[in-house]
């Protein structure tokens, strides 16, 4: 997508971080009011982690003429993926990440 907001770095930070940021916590407002009111607290911390997982969804808005920005806001997600994977294949039953 081009950028609406120049600069382009400007673009990808409000559609990388804060999009994403509002969307996350917009989610996690919404189980807590459900928690509230009855909802069962493992259910909800479930589907906020499905949610906040999601965030993807925001790929496609990020403008990739800049080069630098696009690609930070990627490599989070390709950075954790490569750890899920390492230690899924690899981790040891007594690895600390794997317990939790």
């Amino acid at each position: 997508m081009k950028a609406i907001i120049l600069p382009v770095p400007v673009w990808n930070a409000v559609i990388g971080i804060f999009l994403p940021f509002i969307y996350i916590n917009t989610i996690i407002a919404i189980m807590n009011k459900l928690v509230d009111k009855g909802f069962p607290p493992d259910l909800s911390r479930k589907i906020i982690h499905i949610a906040a997982g999601s965030w993807i969804w925001v790929w496609p808005l990020l403008d990739p003429s800049d080069g630098w920005s696009y690609i930070f806001n990627i490599s989070v997600a390709v950075l954790w993926s490569i750890l899920f994977i390492t230690k899924g294949l690899k981790a040891s039953p007594d690895d600390p990440a794997v317990k939790t």
